[in-house]
Formats: C-alpha cells, sequence, structure tokens
C-alpha cells in the first residue's frame, strides 16, 4: 500500500464533522498517519472504491430513511470494506432482531410488536398485560426517536400518538420500568469482541414528550459480574464478529438483567468516559486494513 490508509468514517449529513465524541476516534486515527475523514453516506459523489476501510459511527438520520439506507447498504459493501458487517447492520436495523435473541434464550425487555397499518389498543394491552405505565417507540428508531412514556393518566393521548406513528411505522410497545431512572440503565461497550468499559445512562423522562437522547446524562462505571456474562451471551449469539457493539441492559423491579438493545450500527461508544477506548478500536481497524 503505497498510500496512506483511507478509512472513511460513515456519518450523517447533519453531522459533516461527526459528533463531538467520534472526532475523538477520528483524531486518534489521523494521529497515527492514517488518511481518515468523515464521510456522508448519502452523498453520491464519494468513490467508495478509492477507501481502504469504511466504519459506519454517525448515521444517524438512517432510521429516518431506512429504505434507502438498505439500498446503499448492498451497494456499498461490494466496493469497499465495511463495518460492521453489512448483513449484521441490515439485521440490527429493525428492532424485531429482539425476538431473534429471545428465542436464543437472551432475557429481554417485555415487547409487543405492533405492524404499520395496524391499529391496536393501548388500554386493552395494558389490561391483557398488567402494565400500568408503557414507553412506546418505532421499531426503527435510535437515539430515542420518536420514543414517549406513556402514564395510565395519559392513555388517550399516548393512543392518538399510538396512532399517528403507525401510519408510517412498525411500533413496538413495553412496560416502562421505573429503575431506568432509579438505578439507570447500563451500557457496556466492547472492542473487537472484547469488554472495553460501561457506562450509566439516565434519561430525564417527561410523560408524553419525546424522549431524546440529549436528556440522558451518562457516567463512567463499573460493570457488574452478571452485566458482563449477559453481554457475553448476547454477543456470543451473533453469526458475525463485531468490530464494536453496545449492549444496553437493565434491572426491572425484581433485580431480574434485561437486555434493552444490541448496537452495532453506530452507537455512541462514549470514548469520553475511557480514555483507552478510542486507541483500542484504532487499534482493531489496523488489524483489518487490507495488505
Amino acid at each position: 500500500m503505497t498510500h496512506a490508509p483511507r478509512i472513511a468514517l460513515i456519518t450523517a449529513p447533519d453531522l459533516p464533522d461527526l459528533s463531538l465524541d467520534e472526532r475523538v476516534l477520528l483524531h486518534e486515527l489521523q494521529r497515527r498517519g492514517y488518511d481518515a475523514q468523515p464521510v456522508i453516506w448519502s452523498d453520491p459523489a464519494v468513490n467508495w472504491r478509492q477507501m481502504d476501510l469504511a466504519i459506519v459511527r454517525s448515521a444517524w438520520d438512517a432510521v429516518r430513511r431506512p429504505a434507502a439506507f438498505l439500498a446503499w447498504l448492498d451497494t456499498v459493501a461490494v466496493q469497499v470494506t465495511l463495518l460492521n458487517p453489512p448483513a449484521l447492520i441490515r439485521w440490527n436495523l429493525h428492532k424485531r432482531y429482539l425476538f431473534d435473541l429471545a428465542e436464543r434464550g437472551v432475557p429481554i425487555v417485555p415487547t409487543v410488536l405492533a405492524p404499520q397499518a395496524h391499529p391496536l389498543s393501548l388500554a386493552r394491552l395494558c389490561d391483557e398485560r398488567g402494565w400500568t405505565n408503557v414507553v412506546i417507540k418505532p421499531a426503527i428508531s435510535a437515539s430515542a426517536f420518536e420514543t414517549f412514556l406513556v402514564p395510565a393518566a395519559h392513555v388517550a393521548q399516548g393512543q392518538r400518538q399510538l396512532d399517528a406513528l403507525l401510519l408510517t411505522h412498525d411500533m413496538l410497545i413495553q412496560p416502562y420500568l421505573p429503575t431506568v431512572v432509579d438505578v439507570g440503565e447500563r451500557a457496556l461497550v466492547y472492542i473487537a469482541g472484547a469488554f472495553s468499559h460501561a457506562g450509566r445512562k439516565t434519561p430525564a423522562i417527561t410523560p408524553t414528550q419525546p424522549m431524546g437522547h440529549d436528556t440522558i446524562t451518562r457516567e463512567r462505571v463499573e460493570a457488574a459480574s452478571d452485566e458482563r456474562a449477559l453481554a457475553d451471551d448476547v454477543l456470543a449469539t451473533l453469526p458475525y464478529p463485531t468490530l464494536y457493539a453496545r449492549v444496553d441492559m437493565l434491572r426491572d423491579t425484581t433485580d431480574r438483567l434485561l437486555l434493552m438493545e444490541l448496537e452495532v450500527i453506530d452507537p455512541a461508544l462514549y470514548f469520553g468516559l475511557c480514555r483507552e477506548a478510542a486507541p483500542r478500536l484504532a487499534d482493531a481497524l489496523a488489524a483489518r486494513l487490507p495488505g
């Protein structure tokens, strides 16, 4: 290879310079002498064959344009080595993957899938399941996109929100677990299949208002042994090795550990919480460069 390795950090049009956290990885790669640059996934002018490697990092608008993103994925996958593997990204885009993991023995937050254009009664569902407060979210979403907490006292308003979203989205309905605030989610970050670090996420929740990612506070924590074991089990079920992954989990009111999300497309990896994380990922990328 006569030129400095060209590494594309794939991002979205509204994040042309990557998010602040992702720039930590960009600067680490550039410090090592790589020609690493943010590249907008939907830019038709990009020549992907000129890249040595591409890593999806901030393509957060893909949830708003999933068909276009999947078409791009098919096109780019034959032009450049894309990480994580395209088949894994495709599987992870729609949250029906949670049901796949549940069939493999992974304990997940109880979840009901409401297909697009199929009406569903929140009141009836809550009565049948014994749920008091629920969370509704699109089955293709990220960073709390169109995610709402619906308390029992606001079920009529929540029904209107669900009906509107079902016009254009498959939707998930889950019971609201108060431990998301009392204890907080645990987000375990893995790099090249090995545990790197963990963070605690605590959302600021307002009933029937969107739960945006900018309302979440984060802090580094030590992962408990059962949290590590659950994350290891989740990744062991996957048919492809991951360059990076984030496993989000939560304890219910009985202290049972449940998977909330497995993020292998472009999760925030919380480089700001662990100074060793960006060098670890840079090392893993270097090992995957051609030649």
